[in-house]
């Protein structure tokens, strides 16, 4: 799992160390830059995935991914560190936009650092790269690296190729009902993407492949949307459709089509497929869950996100939702809040609060409506 996360000039993040647990709910207000954390994350699996320059493409290129600041910080730094059964160690990377006079009219950015450190059982595994030159070099090695590419995905041996998958097998959800409204050429089968818009191909790979995960799923779905006892693939030409199977006691069961389904049970719908696929995600993220979702209901989400989170993949989730972060332990929360002089800070919940908590004078809900939650100094 991923430990520790820290951040340097990544948009709103001035400079931000997290500790992270198997279940991590960020809370803050809208623009606290919950958001902008959880893309440093996807930032790096981006990298190692399909490149620096694809990743930094991505978010509008390095100029506009450093921190808005009058003193413009130059550069942005990010380490990771992942502690797990197979791998142990940590990950930096440095970037830094060129000098004027250095500038590529197709590269605006370099890599000032990369470095990996590795404890195994019998040995240590680290290498280091500064401006394009090795600094420390595993004697097995023979690429030259340069100023503009990441050398930890071209290192195929273990335990570096254990990292790039472990970051590669990211996962980040914020689902969009209205996508998955639409009916959908047959797309891929996993990992569910990140707006949910292949999830008619992922449901019916399940399907076909009779695996016991789309009946959680559908069990789930049922506890949550009263009266749902099915969801459907049907294809219709090269298309595929969501249908959804509607009993209610003493009427005729009635199926109807993913656009006559409320916000609310395509969300959760997205949600519980994105927690229940197979195989799970290193890692997790889902961003505001609670959207569009009726609170009464989100108890049973909060259970299934901590059974995902016990069972399956690390989770992080975002929110400013009272009513969901009163299902999680105080512990699980980190609060996320952002000020002109700091930019985004992220701590855990202050002592006294969580001593309030415990003792069930209030809950976490109740202290961020009446005074907000408060992060620990």
């Amino acid at each position: 799992m991923i430990k520790r996360v820290y951040a340097k000039n990544y948009r709103s993040l001035a400079e931000v160390e997290v500790s992270l647990d198997r279940l991590t709910i960020l809370v803050g207000p809208n623009g606290s830059g919950k958001s902008n954390f959880v893309d440093v994350l996807r930032f790096i699996s981006d990298a190692l995935k399909r490149g620096m320059e694809y990743a930094l493409d991505e978010r509008e290129g390095i100029e506009t991914l450093r921190r808005q600041d009058p003193l413009r910080p130059y550069d942005i730094e990010i380490e990771s560190e992942i502690e797990d059964k197979n791998i142990k160690g940590k990950y930096r990377v440095h970037l830094k936009p060129p000098k004027a006079q250095e500038i590529d009219t197709l590269v605006n950015y370099e890599i000032k650092r990369e470095s990996c450190d590795f404890e195994l059982e019998t040995e240590s595994l680290n290498f280091e790269v500064a401006n394009g030159k090795w600094v420390e070099k595993p004697k097995w090695v023979k690429i030259e690296p340069t100023s503009t590419d990441l050398i930890l995905p071209l290192l195929t041996t273990k335990p570096f190729n254990e990292i790039v998958d472990y970051f590669k097998g990211m996962t980040f959800y914020n689902i969009y009902p209205n996508i998955m409204r639409i009916p959908t050429k047959v797309g891929s089968e996993y990992p569910l993407e990140s707006d949910g818009r292949n999830i008619a191909s992922v449901l019916r790979s399940m399907q076909r492949k009779k695996n016991i995960r789309l009946g959680d799923i559908k069990e789930a779905l049922g506890v949550v949307v009263s009266g749902l006892t099915d969801v459907k693939i049907v294809k219709v030409g090269g298309f595929l459709r969501l249908k959804f199977k509607h009993e209610y006691k003493n009427k005729k069961a009635q199926e109807f089509e993913a656009y006559q389904e409320s916000d609310g049970t395509l969300r959760v719908l997205g949600i519980l497929v994105a927690l229940f696929q197979d195989p799970p995600p290193e890692l997790l993220v889902i961003e505001e869950p609670e959207l569009t979702v009726h609170p009464g209901v989100l108890a049973v989400l909060a259970d299934l996100i901590r059974e995902a989170s016990l069972k399956r993949s690390q989770v992080i989730v975002t929110t400013h939702s009272p009513d969901l972060i009163s299902k999680f332990s105080a512990k699980d929360l980190r609060v996320v809040a952002w000020n002109y002089k700091d930019g985004t800070t992220i701590s855990p919940v202050d002592e006294n609060q969580i001593e309030l908590i415990n003792e069930k004078l209030f809950s976490s809900g109740d202290l961020l409506r009446i005074e907000g939650l408060r992060a620990q100094h």
